[in-house]
């Protein structure tokens, strides 16, 4: 999603690893069964996925040649940062210093380039995806919820009833119809 927003816009077709957040299972060649928080990504976004085969480093090598210049070129020396957020900022802004780049054997810096292969891309949807984990559960008489193998509590006027827990990266946050009624930051 973070790449979507700095593109501006969707690549029609993304070539992966077979990473287990997007792939289930392997069923033989290119078949793939996808996880569902994969196929809830692709089909807000309607691109389409191309899965490399398994023991074929030629398939990705361009991609591990970006990833091994960016290690040495961002990574090192290992950045002293406080939070995930910080760092994020801190490689997007590396990233966007060196977009004024020019690659050897290109007649144009790289943000031209990117330009013109914005244009081929798909728009971004008029929503945003929201990158959490839902789940529906009812909190205990101690006004307690469980997600991800973790209790968290809520206000004790919402023991017994329905909650829905959203959680990602950061965040466990639990509503009650339309209200958030806690949040608990990840460690």
């Amino acid at each position: 999603m973070r790449a979507f927003c700095f593109f501006g816009a969707v690549p029609k077709r993304i070539s992966y690893d077979n990473t287990r957040v997007a792939v289930a299972q392997m069923l033989g060649g290119r078949q793939r069964k996808l996880t569902d928080g994969f196929l809830q990504l692709q089909s807000h976004y309607l691109f389409e996925e191309h899965f490399c085969r398994p023991a074929r480093g030629n398939e990705k090598g361009v991609v591990e040649g970006i990833v091994r210049y960016s290690r040495a070129n961002f990574l090192v020396p290992v950045p002293q940062v406080r939070t995930l957020d910080e760092l994020n900022a801190r490689l997007e802004a590396s990233c966007r210093e060196d977009l004024k780049r020019q690659l050897r054997g290109q007649c144009q810096r790289k943000e031209y380039l990117l330009a013109e292969e914005v244009a081929l891309m798909l728009p971004l949807p008029s929503v945003p995806f929201e990158t959490c984990r839902v789940a529906a559960t009812r909190a205990t008489k101690l006004s307690l919820v469980r997600f991800d193998r973790n209790d968290y509590s809520v206000p004790v006027g919402y023991a017994y009833r329905e909650v829905v827990i959203k959680g990602d990266c950061d965040a466990i946050r639990i509503y009650h119809k339309d209200s958030l009624v806690a949040e608990h930051r990840r460690i």
